[in-house]
């Protein structure tokens, strides 16, 4: 399979690759700084379709959200993600193999991992990415 091959200790490319077309694009840094929270809290689980996303997949997402939140969808910009910049992700433990939620009380640690756009969700995922270096910016959401 293509894109079926270890970028790192811990991650193959094919978990950072487009769900709709399966293009993939990633950071080199991003991956250094999953790797270190890797090392630290536990298995980094990466959720399908929270790596690289095409632009039409994006606008799908894009479109897809408003929905859920009831508004009206706005043309999607470029996002960290659509740049190979950002992961959805999760955390294992690895003793337990239970989800070990990032919480807000985790934003400077991740900052210090060299996350600056940081979204910390209420069902145990998060968004992590190294594209907001200009303007760091972090936030909460419910889906």
């Amino acid at each position: 399979m293509i894109n079926d091959f270890d970028i790192d200790d811990y991650f193959s490319l094919r978990e950072f690759q487009c769900p709709c077309c399966g293009v993939v694009m990633v950071d080199p840094m991003l991956v250094e700084s999953l790797h270190e929270l890797r090392v630290a809290r536990g298995r980094v689980v990466i959720k399908r379709g929270g790596g690289f996303r095409c632009l039409a997949y994006q606008k799908a997402i894009h479109i897809s959200r408003a929905e859920l939140l009831q508004k009206k969808p706005k043309e999607p910009i470029i996002a960290a993600h659509t740049l190979g910049q950002a992961a959805d992700v999760r955390i294992i433990s690895l003793e337990t193999g239970e989800g070990i939620p990032l919480t807000n009380d985790d934003i400077p640690y991740l900052k210090g991992l060299g996350f600056n756009g940081i979204g910390i969700g209420k069902t145990g995922w998060a968004h992590l990415d190294i594209a907001h270096s200009d303007e760091p910016a972090t936030w909460s959401y419910d889906y």
